[in-house]
């Protein structure tokens, strides 16, 4: 224990100002989830109103399609943010100018691309529309998404050297601002009668707010900022397509493991079960992305800047404390899923969507015991290994699909929830915490006892009491949930601080608030 309290000292004293970046971009980040997801909930009737079943499934097929245009970042953004922050760390600001460059050269090529790819799906949009009518506007739609998504390949590089100054929360503003915008402009323009094609435009101009606001705060972030092909350097480039097509594989992986399952209920069951499934499926995409916010993501230059260092203590310290608070929030997270989550879908649903209850039911546990993981994968991309995060990701991704298709001949729609299930069981178990223990040179004992399952032990204690105290007021109302809610946050939050984290992080998480109010 002196060991740790002596880690968690130098781990106060110096990096406390990263503790502040990482609570503020968290904060914000998970503020424009929240809003993402109720304008989400709000917003859909009016467009299904506004445009008809039939055009609004045109701009579900398009977004689809164009969606698909995210390959071709072939993991180069996550490079960018990757050799910056270990530059940064270094304070090489002549391979900072080397990076950024080379990957914008890497990216007007592949905005290039992405202006043919669209050229052709507008020149073949005739097989794409459902009717003969819908021709000309899928091709005006497609031609302007299309262009928005190429021109913003070249601005990933400066979302890139924001994530690796740690500048999480100015990303998360040029969303929110982008989301606000664009809700704003959805609410006053299709209620007048104008259609996708309106959408469309509102989409881009939305979109291209943002590219804008990313460009001046990265260089607010970075001042000493420099373009020129002075910078670009083979090298760099040999670099940073090693590190990104790793990230590639792991994206393709990763859509396998989790968005093949509609595919796989189509297949061996029937398309309208697809609908019930997705409801319950849909509430591990929010948990997921949550908890990405708030413990995911953000701790990739943490680590780079440490192994820029040559700071292996600081690894260490920085992973299994990291891993405390990812374990604190997914039980919170996951425990108020396994027990709100049957009468809120029965609220937003109706009665017969319980089947949809039973899917969330399955998948929660799972996903809650490795979303308590989530600063493992930020450990193995922020040290360039995950090749063997790709790997993993790679044999998780046979055994989901595999188990799935056999179970749902057994069991129909919920055994592919449960194919999903035995995966993360096993990977998250037996798999995944031997890798990134190794590679953090952390004891499976240290972190399977400090690190997890004891602070998710003490966590399930005030979950649980005021579970039982509070069960008999569970009712399908929105209001009711949401005051039970607060009420359980309430009593969780203190109990959490005095109960579950040591006094050194009591005292760094004071550090770290302390500055971000003298800041404010």
């Amino acid at each position: 224990m002196e060991e740790k309290g002596g880690r968690w000292a130098e781990f106060q004293g110096r990096f406390v100002n990263i503790g502040r970046h990482l609570l503020k971009g968290s904060v914000v980040s998970t503020v424009a989830l929240v809003a993402q997801v109720v304008l989400a909930f709000v917003v859909t009737p009016l467009l299904v109103r506004a445009l008809g079943e039939r055009t609004y499934g045109m701009w579900i097929l398009l977004m689809s399609v164009v969606g698909y245009y995210a390959f071709l970042d072939l993991g180069i953004t996550s490079s960018v943010a990757r050799f910056v922050a270990a530059a940064a760390g270094r304070e090489d600001r002549e391979e900072i100018h080397s990076v950024v460059n080379t990957a914008m050269g890497l990216f007007l090529w592949v905005g290039g691309i992405c202006l043919v790819i669209t050229l052709g799906l507008a020149i073949f949009a005739e097989r794409l529309a459902r009717s003969p009518g819908d021709v000309e506007t899928l091709r005006s739609c497609v031609l302007i998404m299309g262009t928005l998504v190429a021109v913003g390949f070249p601005v990933r590089i400066f979302q890139g050297v924001l994530k690796a100054y740690l500048r999480y929360d100015l990303i998360a503003v040029g969303s929110l601002v982008k989301l606000v915008v664009a809700n704003l402009l959805i609410w006053m323009v299709l209620p007048r009668g104008y259609g996708v094609v309106a959408l469309a435009w509102i989409t881009a101009l939305a979109g291209l707010l943002e590219s804008v606001l990313t460009v001046y705060f990265a260089w607010r972030a970075f001042p000493g900022l420099a373009l020129g092909r002075r910078f670009v350097r083979k090298e760099t480039r040999g670099s940073l397509l090693n590190y990104s097509w790793r990230s590639f594989v792991l994206a393709l992986t990763q859509v396998i493991r989790f968005k093949v399952d509609t595919v796989v209920i189509a297949s061996v069951l029937s398309v309208n079960l697809i609908t019930h499934y997705s409801i319950g499926a849909r509430f591990m995409d929010y948990f997921t992305e949550l908890i990405g916010n708030l413990v995911g993501g953000q701790l990739v230059p943490v680590f780079s800047r440490y192994q820029g260092r040559g700071d292996e203590g600081m690894v260490r310290a920085g992973f299994l404390s990291a891993s405390r608070v990812s374990t604190i929030v997914s039980v919170f997270c996951g425990g108020s899923l396994a027990f709100y989550g049957g009468a809120f879908i029965e609220r937003w649903m109706g009665e017969g969507f319980k089947d949809s209850t039973t899917i969330l039911l399955i998948l929660v546990g799972p996903f809650t015991l490795a979303l308590a993981q989530t600063p493992g994968v930020g450990l193995l991309y922020g040290m360039a290994k995950h090749h063997l995060l790709a790997w993993i990701c790679g044999g998780a991704a046979v055994l989901n699909l595999g188990m799935s298709l056999i179970l749902a001949k057994i069991y129909g729609m919920n055994g592919v929830a449960m194919g999903t299930s035995i995966e993360l069981m096993v990977i998250f178990l037996l798999v995944f915490p031997v890798v990134v223990c190794g590679v953090a040179k952390v004891s499976l004992k240290e972190f399977f006892g400090w690190g997890l399952f004891w602070p998710a032990a003490q966590s399930v204690v005030p979950l649980g009491i005021y579970f039982l105290l509070v069960r008999q007021f569970l009712e399908p109302n929105y209001g009711r949930l949401g005051l039970m809610v607060i009420g359980q946050t309430a009593i969780f939050a203190p109990a959490v601080y005095w109960g579950v984290l040591s006094g050194e992080e009591r005292a760094f998480l004071g550090k770290a608030l302390r500055r971000k109010a003298a800041v404010a």
